[in-house]
């Protein structure tokens, strides 16, 4: 459970921290706000939500997503086989873990939801579905990984 808990918390930390386009850049700043918190959930499964500000809008934001994390594997040692830009029934592979994910749903500029379709060798893993959020904030965004 601790490294689900980790993986999940290191993915959206380093999505948020790494991300940079043009004159937006969204960097990690000591002033902004993060929470990743984890629990148990009734049937023993982990579920974890990271909230980041970030000081680009939303539309730039989800953008950066879903090209850095989904696309590029969001700065893990890993390769990322996604092919195209995340669309509806996208599917993406993680190597040198051979784990695929594919995208459930999408709303432009405000949500995507995935799930892990194989996890590879992660041997024991049963289930995992994701959905990040970016919210408006001022001239910000707040993005809401939420995971179980």
């Amino acid at each position: 459970e601790n490294k689900v808990i980790l993986s999940s918390c290191v993915a959206a930390a380093s999505a948020a921290f790494a991300l940079q386009v043009g004159n937006h850049g969204l960097r990690n700043s000591s002033r902004g706000r993060r929470l990743c918190g984890a629990r148990a959930v009734a049937d023993g499964q982990v579920r974890v939500t990271v909230r980041r500000q970030l000081p680009a809008p939303p539309q730039i934001a989800y953008d950066v997503w879903r090209q850095f994390v989904w696309r590029q594997g969001g700065g893990l040692p890993l390769l990322c086989d996604a092919g195209k830009p995340a669309d509806l029934g996208e599917s993406r592979t993680l190597f040198p873990v051979a784990m695929r994910e594919e995208i459930l749903s999408l709303e432009p500029h405000r949500k995507v939801t995935y799930r892990v379709t194989d996890f590879g060798l992660f041997f024991g893993l049963t289930d995992h579905i994701a959905t990040v959020t970016f919210e408006a904030e001022g001239t910000g965004s707040i993005i809401i990984w939420d995971v179980s």
